[in-house]
């Protein structure tokens, strides 16, 4: 009995200590996720109030992290944070950033002279950097010309996106 409650003690000590290393890696990565977002030149457009907004998703993530036991939830919720809820804030904080302006209505003016129109400002998009495609034909870059070749590719891709007025989250 007495072997068995040490052997119980010492494996409840163990994933005790997983856990908080989870924990903290966990919080590090998400406040990792806000800093990124911070240092974006929208985020200095938005009032104190519009930051909080686009920060609070990110802290309540923290706090659900700190009481959570399970460390594949912890995991789950700091991917969630960094992933999903990151791309959700930055489209959020350049929405408030940059608000569209409102539709133009036909302006009269006097024949033959130019009126001065408000263009609308067209919704900002982000592409993750992990959901860009590459069209490369090899599994594994084995040269440095496969690298190369790579390189190609993934510029081209990216410029496509570039080209279609989206933005490359990194």
């Amino acid at each position: 009995m007495q072997e068995a409650k040490e052997a119980l003690d010492n494996i409840q000590a163990e994933l005790s200590e997983k856990q908080q290393t989870e924990r903290l890696a966990a919080i590090e990565s998400i406040q990792s996720s806000i800093a990124k977002l911070k240092q974006f030149n929208d985020f200095t457009l938005l009032n104190e109030k519009q930051q909080a907004e686009i920060i609070a998703p990110f802290e309540n993530s923290i706090k659900e992290i700190e009481h959570e036991r399970f460390i594949g939830n912890i995991r789950s919720k700091a991917y969630n944070a960094n992933v999903d809820l990151y791309q959700r804030q930055l489209e959020k904080m350049l929405s408030l950033a940059n608000p569209p302006l409102p539709t133009p209505k036909p302006a009269e003016g006097v024949v033959g002279e130019p009126v001065n129109v408000p263009v609308p400002v067209p919704k900002i998009t982000f592409v993750r950097k992990d959901s860009v495609k590459i069209n490369f034909k090899k599994p594994a870059l084995e040269t440095k010309q496969d690298v190369e070749d790579y390189l190609v590719a993934l510029r081209e891709q990216y410029f496509r996106i570039i080209d279609e007025d989206k933005r490359i989250s990194l």
